[in-house]
């Protein structure tokens, strides 16, 4: 009966002389042999303070994966099956797995995904890892780990949704932020894994570049990047029904900057927490906020929430509101029992409203923009592009909706018609807000002939605005 393994492990706390050390017994037994007469037998651990650490970790077919410390960047090291807290390698099946990628020279193991078959991203390329037969397990003589694309990883860590991953492209040096957003997915036309650009049609939207990934899935699957400059895009994915939608959000209040951005499942929905950088008063103040719950068809429109860093206030009649100093010396807007009242100044914690309420919404106003490209509509001549273009009439389909203002020409433009949105009926109640409105909305414009034709739609109210759709009547010239 053995009560150990024949060996231990252990951890040198003193050099003594070349050939004797003084240690620390970490784990098993010390065999007496060893104990009386030392032994010349012994191996360095593959992780130390000196050696370094993993840097990527996942779970796949009930072992813990590790790889890409900073003594071996390309080697991947896996625990015994269902035993994440050993890692004893040998040549049985169920042993731990140590396997090196066939990577360049300077390349490290950004990270690993584990789906139908284990995924691993390098600074130089993107690998499939999986045993000879599909239908086999990984084993310790069994794995193999085929590149299949060379785009290569930034530092930021990549998400899975499904059988894709999403990860960052390496902009140049891969401590830089990443511009680019790939989807590592396996492609039946050419049997293998390919890396599609998700930002090449939305260039623009990363700006100068990005270094954080957050993904949520309810209500809505969306990608979150959060940008060096502290603002943050985002794309709307559904790659089932072939849509990849890029936004981007930009903070309210003073020299607004997003540090953090993670998601977590939640009551109502997955929620999105941030850490925001504001100027308060001349002194930068951190704050840690939440996106409010998604404003759905059964939603009150007092009880809608489009302001950022917003209180909520529910209780009786009053027109004074406290409790809010992380506003202090800002100008916030106010949703008051579903009447938007703007320009009130935060002193002291707190502001004064012109008419009581019972039912508050108190936040920083931020503003939301949709402007179509060039409207091509043809002409008699060929095609309408550079041609001069007049919008006369434009339709928006609105959901739920109140407030905004509709435009001709992009922010740029010089020669424009600016018009209000109506939505007050001859039926509404006077001296109130009027409903939410769903349906069509016609505007009549006059912004003259331009090159571009353009419709711009700009909200800065904090009431709901659903565009469902533009439709503009076109003249082109020739």
């Amino acid at each position: 009966d053995f009560l150990h393994p024949g060996y231990c492990i252990v951890r040198v706390i003193e050099y003594v002389a070349a050939d004797e050390v003084r240690v620390e017994l970490v784990r098993y037994q010390l065999p007496s042999s060893i104990a009386a007469t030392g032994t010349s037998f012994w191996e360095e651990g593959a992780w130390s303070l000196y050696r370094g650490y993993p840097g990527a970790i996942t779970f796949f077919e009930s072992r813990l994966w590790l790889a890409g410390s900073a003594s071996d960047p390309t080697m991947m090291w896996a625990s015994n099956s269902a035993a994440f807290e050993s890692f004893e390698d040998g040549a049985n099946d169920d042993d731990a797995l140590v396997y090196r990628l066939a990577s360049g020279a300077g390349d490290v193991i950004r990270w690993m995904s584990g789906g139908r078959i284990l995924t691993a991203g390098t600074s130089g390329g993107e690998y499939a890892v999986a045993a000879s037969n599909q239908n086999e397990a990984l084993t310790p003589s069994n794995i193999q780990a085929k590149i299949q694309t060379t785009f290569g990883t930034s530092t930021a860590q990549p998400v899975r949704i499904n059988q894709a991953v999403l990860y960052p492209q390496r902009s140049g040096d891969v401590t830089n932020a990443a511009r680019k957003l790939r989807e590592f997915a396996y492609s039946f036309q050419a049997d293998a894994y390919t890396s599609q650009d998700l930002t090449i049609f939305s260039e623009h939207i990363t700006g100068s570049g990005y270094d954080q990934i957050c993904y949520v899935t309810d209500p809505d699957s969306t990608i979150y990047l959060r940008r060096i400059d502290g603002k943050l895009c985002a794309c709307t994915y559904e790659r089932e029904q072939e849509v990849i939608a890029w936004h981007r959000h930009v903070l309210g209040g003073t020299n607004a900057a997003c540090e953090s951005i993670v998601s977590i499942p939640g009551s109502d929905g997955d929620e999105i927490y941030l850490s925001v950088a504001r100027t308060l008063g001349g002194t930068t103040v951190k704050s840690l906020e939440v996106f409010a719950p998604d404003f759905r068809s059964d939603t009150a429109k007092e009880d809608g929430i489009f302001l950022d860093s917003a209180a909520v206030y529910s209780g009786s009649s009053t027109t004074t509101i406290s409790g809010l100093n992380h506003l202090e010396g800002q100008t916030v807007d106010v949703l008051n029992n579903g009447n938007v009242e703007r320009g009130k100044t935060v002193t002291g914690g707190r502001i004064t409203l012109d008419i009581a309420t019972t039912k508050a919404v108190i936040g920083l106003r931020y503003s939301t923009v949709i402007e179509t490209t060039d409207i091509e509509a043809g002409a008699r001549a060929g095609t309408g592009q550079s041609r001069p273009k007049k919008i006369s009439q434009v339709w928006i389909r609105l959901l739920n909706s109140l407030g905004g203002v509709v435009r001709t020409g992009g922010a740029e433009a010089r020669d424009l018609d600016q018009r209000d949105i109506l939505y007050r009926r001859t039926a509404d109640v006077m001296d109130s807000s009027p409903p939410l409105f769903t349906g069509l909305v016609p505007i009549t414009l006059n912004g003259g002939w331009q090159r571009d034709a353009v419709v711009r739609l700009e909200h800065d109210d904090p009431l709901p605005f659903f565009v469902l759709g533009i439709v503009a009547e076109l003249d082109t010239n020739g």
